[in-house]
């Protein structure tokens, strides 16, 4: 046998083994190891962790990777998404980091790995304590939004029906042999029909579980079933009839179905994750779900109905964290979403997350809201960075955190950092509108022009009618010097949400970048008689001055922007549209006033 040799791969070397941290690979048998402990994986998860093995050090591109995995098949990008990210879950916490990915260009193997010419070492493999025996066989599961049957839809029906499959997604997920597909890859399936094997090929997933509920007065009738993905054959099948009020019930029994029926041998904080209930007041946790219905589609009627219900929530139940939590998120990206002044909704984005932890410490959609209000609003850096680590020492897997780091990093004036924050966000919910959107608009704030309208268009493509998109494609034409398909997309976003005074502001600014003035006037106008009647950042007035080449008033507006705290100006290191007013004193005074890093872009 070869004594074991700490080294990067060489393409000469014919390993059998190889071992890093707690875990090994047999590449004889095809078998991953951690603690002596088999580790079932698919075989194509397991073929891409062996190839990042064996090229350690190295970066691997993603094409080439999928090439390798998948020879003679055309597979999307989600494909090598999903594989990495059902290996990071094996992984585990402590070794997230052996898997890094490289913004733009693929993966790369981080750990320092050993290998050896010997065979497999079987022998004495350990199945673990009798409650946890035999190998550890992670299942991809797709929780599907429940369906009504009836004639007359009851009120609640649109958000029950998704509120309760996201409500067993999160509950799911704390199983370790369980990867479950985030809400976002599922919300589709609301309103398309499809068969269960198409959709486990969409998603790539293993199990599909999908249920349909009845309404008759005050109780509901639930039918379900989980099915093989591979052919639709029906693995469990049951029926549950209950008082609509009693919704914690119902979750707990699907719950326990489920593992049941695969046969799933959960650890007592297993079980004690899939247990907790952060209210017992079932009225208010219909509220609740109620509200992240409406969070989850992003507009601002939505979040304003979002708040609503939070708040009905907690007029219920006043200690319900994640009501407070729920607000606290609304009231983050109000102000994004040109609807309110930023004083109006920051402080009260601040003092619900700050309730929330308060009650319950441990809510991370909580800590990861104090992270942003003090980002986006204080502008206090050091406090925005220490929240963001305390949101992953409790869930260094939640993807908003790592969303919401990228501004972070865009206010510090590190590119290429916020790029590798935004893919990490995009790995862990890689079917995200919201999350695929900023991927494009951070690297369109990195220059990287030609890769961000890639991107927008792909994302585009998940949602062909987000005003959001098109403005930020348009962003992306206007940098890289094609103002007329600028001004297009442009036009196409001011169409899709014409009351929101961002789309005119920059539909304005592309006219005058293309010195089209006279458009440019005529906006400019309309936004000043639309400040008459709302709120209109003066940002926006800012940026279509820039445009027209009239500093002096520019900085005008960017002083009153500063003076109301506007969001936009945690974004004054790296927008290129200020790139012109960079030179000016002026512009520099402003980052010092803003106590922002100075730098180059």
């Amino acid at each position: 046998m070869a004594s074991a040799q700490k080294s990067a791969f060489s393409p000469t070397a014919l390993a059998q083994v190889y071992e890093f941290g707690p875990f090994r690979i047999d590449v004889r048998e095809r078998l991953l190891f951690c603690n002596q402990r088999l580790v079932s994986l698919p075989l194509k998860v397991f073929e891409t962790l062996l190839f990042l093995v064996q090229q350690n050090g190295h970066i691997v591109g993603k094409s080439e990777l999928t090439r390798r995995l998948w020879p003679d098949t055309h597979v999307g990008s989600r494909s090598l998404a999903q594989n990495i990210f059902l290996l990071r879950k094996v992984l585990g916490t402590p070794y997230l980091q052996f898997i890094e990915t490289v913004p733009r260009r693929g993966y790369r193997f981080a750990a320092p790995v050993q290998f050896t010419q010997e065979g497999s070492k079987t022998d004495n493999v350990q199945v673990g304590h009798p409650t946890r025996a035999g190998a550890l066989i992670i299942r991809q599961l797709a929780v599907l939004p429940f369906r009504f049957l009836g004639e007359e839809r009851i009120p609640e029906a649109e958000y029950l029906g998704i509120g309760l499959a996201d409500a067993l997604i999160s509950k799911l997920s704390n199983v370790e042999e369980l990867l479950v597909c985030p809400t976002s890859s599922v919300l589709k399936y609301m309103k398309v029909s499809q068969g269960l094997v198409e959709i486990g090929r969409e998603l790539e997933v293993d199990l599909i579980l999908e249920g349909k509920f009845q309404a008759y007065g005050s109780r509901v009738r639930v039918t379900l079933q989980l099915a093989s993905a591979y052919n639709g054959a029906a693995l469990w099948a049951d029926r549950f009839d209950c008082n609509l009020a009693d919704v914690f019930a119902l979750q707990e029994a699907i719950s326990e179905g489920v593992i049941q029926s695969l046969n799933l041998k959960l650890s007592g904080a297993e079980r004690a994750r899939l247990a907790a209930r952060h209210t017992n007041n079932a009225e208010a946790y219909k509220y609740y779900l109620k509200g992240r219905f409406h969070w989850n589609k992003r507009t601002v009627q939505s979040l304003l109905k979002a708040i609503e219900s939070f708040e009905c929530a907690l007029k219920k139940d006043p200690i319900y964290a994640l009501a407070y939590s729920g607000l606290a998120d609304c009231y983050n990206i109000l102000s994004f979403y040109g609807a309110f002044a930023p004083k109006d909704v920051f402080p009260k984005a601040k003092a619900a997350a700050n309730k929330a932890l308060e009650i319950d410490p441990d809510i991370v959609e909580a800590a990861t809201s104090m992270a942003f209000a003090s980002l986006a609003f204080e502008w206090n850096w050091a406090e925005a960075e220490r929240w963001f680590n305390r949101a992953w020492e409790l869930n260094p897997s939640y993807p908003t955190a790592h969303q919401w780091f990228a501004e972070y990093q865009l206010a510090m004036g590190r590119l290429n950092q916020a790029v590798v924050a935004i893919t990490r966000a995009q790995d862990l919910d890689p079917l995200s509108v919201s999350i695929n959107r900023q991927v494009g608009w951070m690297l369109c704030y990195a220059r990287k022009y030609d890769s961000a309208i890639e991107q927008i268009q792909s994302t585009l493509e998940m949602d062909p009618d987000n005003a959001y998109l098109y403005h930020d494609l348009g962003l992306a034409y206007i940098h890289s010097n094609k103002p007329m398909e600028a001004i297009t997309a442009l036009q196409r976003a001011n169409s899709l949400s014409p009351d929101d005074p961002e789309m005119p502001a920059f539909l304005a600014y592309a006219y005058g970048v293309a010195g089209h003035q006279k458009e440019t006037q005529e906006i400019l106008d309309q936004l000043r008689e639309m400040s008459a009647r709302k709120y209109v950042s003066p940002f926006l007035f800012a940026i279509v001055h820039v445009a027209r080449g009239e500093k002096d008033l520019a900085f005008r507006f960017l002083n009153r922007a500063f003076e109301e705290r506007s969001n936009w100006l945690i974004y004054l290191n790296v927008d290129p549209a200020l790139d012109v007013l960079r030179p000016d004193p002026r512009f520099q005074d402003l980052q010092i006033r803003m106590k922002l890093p100075s730098i180059n872009c």
